[in-house]
This record gives C-alpha cells, structure tokens and sequence, in this order.
C-alpha cells in the first residue's frame, strides 16, 4: 500500500508509473508497450510487482516468448486498473483507451457502463470527449509534413529542355509526401419510412496522406519538355519490357513449379526480386488519415471543395509558388480533378486554380480493369459444358460465390485465377517434361547433379513452358503505331510509315534488318538497289551497329547457325532462329521443323482452338501474377513498364479513359513534369502498411481499407449520421485504429496484425492434385487439329488499327502541351 500511496501523491514523478498517467494523445497511443510498463512498475513499485509475479508464475520452467507477453501484458492491466480505482483523476491513460476503443468496436452504453464499473474503462461521457480530443488531432502530422517542406524547399520555375538531357543529382534524406481520395459510398436505411423521411444514399470523399519512403526533395531541376517531343516509345511496349515480363514470368512458374512438384521442391527460388529501393520499400508507411468529407464527389462542385481542402495541405513556397503533390486516385477520381482544376482556371491566384495538386492513377483499379478482360475473354456461361473453361471448372469445384463482375468479388476472382493458373501450369510442365504425374521424375531431369545444375534445368524447362505460350504485341504493329504518332496525317489514306519517301507507289521493298529501325521497309529505288539482297541488308550504318535483330525470339545478334522455319517467309512468329536458342542442330532437322503451334496449323480448318484457349488463359495469369508480384516490391520502374504493357489492351478493350490516365501517368515520368515528380510518380506508388519485404499494395487499395473501416464503425452508430458522427468515426480510423488493434491483441495475447498473413484454402492442394488427375489425359498443351470451344473465337495479340492509336497519342501529347500554355498565360485562359 505504501508504493501505491507514493505513486500517486501529485508531483512524484520519481515514483509516478508515467507510462500509465500520460495524456491520451495519438501519439502516446501509437508509442506505447505493456513490456516498458511493467519494467516501470518492478522499478518503482517493486512490492505490488512481487506479488503479480508469484500470482502469474507459469509451472514450466521455460515460458514461450507469446506466454510472456500476455503475462506481462494482463500484468499491467491489473497495475493500472487498481491505479485507475485509486486516483482515476491520474491513471487514466489504459482506461481511456479501453474507452475509445470500445467505441470504435460498437460497444453499447450498458457495455460501457459495466467496464466502468469493474475499473476498466472511463465513462460514457469521458470517452465521447476523448473521442473528440483525439479526432482533433487527425491531421497534425501532416502538417508538420508540410512545414518541414515549406523550411527545406526553394521555389522554382519550370524549364523547358531537350527530351534527351539528363541530369545528375546528388540524393539528400528528405522526404515529400503525397495525397490519395476516393468516393465513399453509404446506404441509409430508415426504420419508419415515410413520404419525406425515405432511405437515403450518402456519397462522400475519403481522404489521407501517405509519407514518401524514396527521397526526392534533393532533385531540384525543374527542366520539362514538351509532350510532343516525347519519344511515342515512352506509351508502348518496347523489348525491354516485354523481355522484363518474360523474366518475370519465368520467375512465376519457377515459384509454382517448386511448390507443386515433388521432385524440385528442395530448390531455391527468389522470392524477392531487388531493386534499388529494395531497403526503402520494406520499411513501414506512414499513412495519415484525413477524413471523410461530406461532399458529393460525383458533381464538379463537390470535387472542388474536396480538392480545396486537400489544398490547406499543400506545402507554400512563396506569394504565388507551391510545392506540387502528388494526388493519387482511380481513374474516376483523375477526370474528376481534371475537370474540377478546368471549373477553376480563371482564379487570380495559384491557390483558387488549386494548382500544386498533380492527379495520377493508381495500380489497384487497374488491376481491376484488367482482371475484367480476363474474365469477359474466358468466364462465359455458354461453356459450362466445355472441360477446362474457366466455367466449367467454377462448377467442378465448386466456386459458388465467383460472378462475372470482379469489383463486386475481387478477392475471389484472384483465387479462382490463381488456382486455375498454377493447374494449368502443372499440365503444361507434364507435356514439356514427359510425364504422366507430377510425383514422376522427368528423364531428363539431373537427379544426381548438384543444386546448380537441377536449378538450371528448372530455368530451362521454366523458360520452355513460357515460349509456348509468349503472346505479345506485334513489333510490327507497334512500329507502325509510333510511325503514326510521329506523322502529321489525318487519316490512313494520307499515311505510309515506310521508307524515306513516305508514299505508297507500289514498288519492290526490302526489309532492314534492325529491330530498332523506324521506317522498316524501303523501296529499291530509294536506297539505291536493283533487286533485293540475299542475307541480312541493313539501311544505314546505325542500324548495322545496332545489337538488335529482327529474327529469332531473342532479337539479338551473334554468329550462331540459323534454323528456319518450314513455312520460310510465311511464318507466323520470326521465320529463322539461332540453334542455341531453340537447342536444336540442322541435322536434327531434316524433315523439316515448324517454330511453333500456328505455323504447324497454319490452315484455319486445322486449328486446334482448345490449344489457343488454353495458352492465351495461361498466358493472362501469368501476366496478372507478375503485375501483383510487381506492385508489392514496390518496383516502380517497372510498375510503368506494365502500364506500357497495358496500353495496347486498353485501346483494344475500349477503355479510353484508362488509355488516357495511362497516357498522362507515362508523359509524367517521361519528361512533362520536373524531375522531382517523376520521381516520386515512380517510387512513391504504393504504401507498406506492416512493413517487410514483398508487402506493398497500391495506394488505392489503401483508400478501400479505410473505406472499410469507416463504413463499418457508421453501421455501429445505428443510424445516427451526425456532422460530428461522421467526423468522428472518419478521423479516428487508420494508423490510429491500427495501433489499438495491435495494443490490445497484445494485451489477449494474441498474435500482432504485422504477423498476420492470408492464408491458402484448407483444400487447396487436394483441388490442385484432384485437378491435374482431372484434365492430365485431355491433352490441353498438345496439337489436335480440329478441336474448338464453340463459345469461344479464335484468340489473337494484335493491335486493333494501330495507326489510330498512334494519332490519339499525338492528339492526347498536344492537348497536355496546350493545358500547359494555357495553365503559365493567366491572361489568355479560356474555357475550351
């Protein structure tokens, strides 16, 4: 009783336990840990700690690490709890945030009172107040974000310079941060219904900021260049990237292939792929929740006010100079701002024309998008009958709650996939290898090699499987996309991207052999020939310089044997191949060899459709699997690579706003903006809310977590929407709900949420095993001429009228030039 006497006489801070009288602020919440307060406690109450210790002594000798810390944790509970019943004016800090977080949880009044009662938590009234206290301070820390910027930042005006100079820069440790919002969507159900008092459906803006892990404050350059003089390459797909997601998907199939396969399951893969932030990316986000605001994010009016209170958030440099942040949303939320920032470009002042606010899209939605194709290329309820659809196997095994629509069940669409992915890469590794099971050894595999050897036989045998089914873009379409996007023409008719001449006169035309040539084909006259040459001809010395060549599928030079086709110039991929490449000898040969599938069914009547299907589906997985495996590295640049990627589907499928919003993202990163905000749209794209390697997400999805939490904590509200309601269920979400998460699993001695991890289906690898044995005498990966899925067409990766695209990307770089202009003359503006 004595060191309970002394721990709360007023201003005895030598004796006073401090972690348990401290204020109920954020902060302190988020810092505190049951361990450094019950070490407080033995010091300075040692009496009362004796005897928690012999009350809580385990009868093994060693506790595991889990026991202690609930023991420790219950420990302290009972310190504070007899404090609290003491001096409840003093030791009041577990109490009230046992209140608050019983609030969030939904706790009714009577809950309440009862742990008020035994000591445990403060009144009603005291949480309502701490409640409020607490959602004042919501946006403190960015504000501090913005002061430390607003005190290390110069202003700078912008500069226009060649597309191709490049600056150095030496890299500093500060830290910008950036601004994310999305719709929030509630339903309000009235009790009493009547003809002026109906449901009701609640559209409003939810909002935070996240800090930047990558430093950029230290690019200072602010050199642009104009949209037009960016190279069309920068929006398209080029071989780098495609041999990026080549490496990658051999990567995917290498990590399914070891844990399905018994005989390579002691192999190693990467389960990581580095980069050079690799460190940075790992570390936890600091995510700051601003709040829901009661604005209609559907009107122009509402996104204004919405973006005028992201603004108070903007760092100042200056009278009329801001720092720009990036302000990141799906697509719906960039055209929004757009549209709002043109609803106000004839403010007199920077601030009115809510200038320093750069909206970009972000990756969740689109994955969503993309993962839509997918399922209305494959998920077709007319092939329910038809073995190896993604239909039929929903039935098969029972995957009732899958629809059509992904958004409406994201998280089942990507489990469906998954699992059909990883099956149908198990039965193309059986037809590459020559086995009838998975459990049997292939006879080619180095059972008695070293780990090395069997690892490169895996990466073979990986990079085999992913040639079967490489399904690109056509470099061919691609060129003659950038061709367009170069010319001055209207229409097709007025265009010919070929030779210098640039006109159609229906000559003979030789091929150069580069892959990096613009013109491609050029007419004998032009370059000075009689008849076309034999062997590789190339149309300048660049050219001939150049390491890329356009046959075989390695594009690259080297003076190995040349295997060819059968179909010669009719091939359908790149008509001669080197021997290394395809592991193959001319005498091995000699009947003839077709380079792939299509070439050996090149009369349609013979086509093996189930095949195409098969491979094409195979193909999207894989894809989808690399663009998730991307996301969570944090891999920026290649992030963009896959936007690349993306933008000859986007124009296929008729998404033009995402076309759009990937053609602004990309003009961002290519030289538009400043340095700096290329930098951070690169790095900067996606949050770590446990922290650890491979744990990213997009920043949009955080958005979707928040919105979660919010709606839920408004149904425990029980209908009452109040102004301050909705203040305070929007304001103490996130990283504050988080850390009360995490004190009082802790305090249950449960598990922490950073330990937590989504976990496989109980059945899974009995419906992977059930569906291998299911589909293994069907011949999916082999040639049956003949075979057809009569719901589906045939499956094809060209691009829909190339030379369209490439004018709507002129046109797009033009009107990003003439918003520019129009945003740096505040004199000649105008609404257009």
């Amino acid at each position: 009783m004595n060191d309970i006497r002394l721990a709360g006489k007023k201003g005895n801070g030598s004796q006073g336990i401090t972690n348990l009288y401290q204020s109920c602020n954020f902060s302190n919440i988020c810092n505190f840990n049951w361990k450094k307060t019950y070490s407080e406690v033995k010091m300075k109450l040692p009496n009362l700690a004796s005897v928690l210790d012999v009350m809580f002594a385990s009868k093994k000798s060693i506790q595991s690490e889990l026991l202690n810390e609930k023991m420790i944790a219950r420990k302290g509970l009972m310190v504070s709890t007899i404090l609290f019943s003491r001096y409840p004016n003093m030791y009041k800090f577990v109490p009230a945030m046992i209140g608050v977080e019983m609030w969030r949880q939904g706790a009714c009044q009577q809950a309440l009172h009862l742990l008020n009662f035994l000591g445990l938590s403060q009144s009603v009234t005291a949480i309502r107040s701490k409640v409020d206290v607490l959602s004042c301070d919501f946006d403190k820390e960015v504000l501090a974000w913005k002061s430390n910027i607003e005190n290390t930042t110069k202003p700078t005006t912008l500069m226009m310079k060649p597309i191709n100079d490049v600056a150095v820069h030496v890299p500093e440790q500060k830290l910008s941060f950036s601004v994310t919002w999305d719709n929030v969507q509630i339903e309000v159900h009235r009790k009493h219904q009547t003809s002026a008092d109906g449901n009701t459906f609640k559209l409003w803006a939810l909002c935070f900021a996240t800090l930047n892990r990558v430093p950029s404050l230290h690019l200072t350059s602010p050199e642009v260049c104009d949209a037009v003089n960016i190279n069309p390459m920068s929006f398209l797909p080029s071989e780098c990237d495609y041999g990026m997601l080549r490496s990658r998907m051999i990567l995917m199939v290498k990590r399914i292939l070891v844990s399905t396969i018994q005989c390579l399951s002691h192999l190693k893969v990467d389960q990581h792929v580095s980069h050079q932030f690799t460190e940075e990316m790992a570390h936890q986000s600091n995510i700051a929740n601003l709040g829901v605001l009661e604005e209609n994010p559907s009107t122009t009016k509402g996104v204004i006010r919405i973006l005028e209170h992201l603004h108070t958030y903007v760092p100042k440099l200056g009278d009329e100079h801001v720092h720009t942040l990036v302000c990141n949303g799906d697509q719906m939320s960039v055209e929004r701002s757009t549209h709002a920032k043109l609803g106000r470009i004839r403010a007199p002042t920077s601030s009115g024309r809510l200038e320093g606010m750069l909206e970009t899209p972000q990756e969740f939605h689109k994955e969503g998008i993309t993962l839509q194709d997918t399922m209305n290329m494959f998920f077709n309820s007319s092939s329910i009958a038809e073995r190896g659809t993604l239909f039929h196997l929903k039935e098969i095994f029972r995957h009732r709650s899958l629809k059509s629509k992904v958004m409406d069940n994201f998280l089942h669409v990507w489990d469906f996939l998954g699992f059909v992915t990883e099956g149908y890469t198990d039965l193309l590794y059986m037809k590459v290898t020559g086995v009838t099971s998975v459990d049997d050894v292939p006879p080619t595999y180095p059972s008695n090699m070293t780990d090395d050897e069997q690892s490169n036989w895996l990466h073979s045998v990986a990079t085999k499987m992913v040639s079967e089914c490489w399904s690109s873009i056509p470099n061919d379409d691609i060129k003659l996309c950038v061709a367009a996007a170069q010319s001055r023409s209207k229409t097709d008719d007025d265009f010919f991207p070929y030779c210098y001449c640039e006109d159609d006169s229906g000559d003979t035309m030789v091929q150069c052999c580069s892959l990096e040539c613009k013109s491609v084909w050029f007419h004998l006259n032009c370059v000075g020939l009689e008849a076309v040459p034999h062997g590789d001809w190339y149309c300048s010395s660049e050219c001939e310089n150049s390491p890329t060549y356009i046959y075989c599928h390695c594009r690259k030079k080297n003076d190995d044997n040349f295997i060819h086709c059968k179909l010669g110039q009719s091939c359908k991929r790149h008509e001669k191949y080197h021997a290394s490449c395809v592991r193959l000898t001319p005498q091995q040969i000699s009947d003839g060899w077709f380079c792939s599938d299509e070439c050996q069914l090149s009369d349609d009547s013979q086509t093996d459709n189930v095949l195409q299907h098969n491979k094409a589906l195979l193909w999207r997985g894989w894809m989808h699997m690399v663009n998730r495996d991307i996301v969570r590295e944090g891999d920026g640049p290649n992030m963009l690579a896959m936007w690349r990627i993306y933008m000859p589907y986007f124009w296929n499928n008729k998404h033009w706003k995402y076309l759009i919003c990937g053609h602004l993202l990309l003009a961002n990163t290519s030289g538009f903006q400043p340095a700096r905000i290329a930098h951070e749209l690169t790095w900067d794209r996606v949050a770590n809310i446990h922290g650890g390697k491979g744990r990213n997400i997009a920043l949009d999805l955080v958005n979707e977590f928040l919105n979660y939490d919010f709606k839920e904590m408004m149904k425990r509200s029980r209908g009452q929407y109040s102004d301050k309601q909705v203040k305070r269920c929007s304001q103490i979400g996130g990283a504050f709900g988080k850390s009360m998460k995490r004190l009082f699993k802790q305090s249950m001695g449960m598990s922490s949420m950073e330990e937590q991890h989504r976990k496989r289906p109980k059945h899974y690898a009995k419906d992977l095993a059930r569906f291998r044995e299911m589909f293994k005498d069907d011949n999916m990966f082999s040639n049956t001429p003949g075979r057809s899925h009569s719901s589906f067409g045939k499956f094809t990766c060209d691009m829909k009228t190339p030379m369209k695209l490439g004018r709507k990307l002129r046109e797009l770089n033009e009107k990003l030039d003439f918003t520019r202009r129009r945003n740096m003359n505040p004199r000649k503006r105008k609404i257009t």
